[in-house]
């Protein structure tokens, strides 16, 4: 079980990670389908707090 500041730094972690995700989208280096391929990645590598209420991509 991971404590609080675990998880906070695997919350920023994924934030970080789609933030720039996001930039590359934006600036047409990767494509939608990329995006949320690569979302969905980050999601099972980070688990993020609440990935289980996060909508889903596609």
């Amino acid at each position: 079980m991971l404590n609080d500041t675990e998880e906070l730094q695997k919350d920023f972690d994924f934030f970080l990670a789609q933030r720039l995700l996001k930039k590359l989208l934006d600036e047409g280096m990767i494509t939608s389908g990329e995006f949320d391929k690569i979302t969905e990645k980050n999601r099972q590598t980070f688990s993020p707090y609440l990935s289980d209420i996060m909508p889903k991509t596609t």
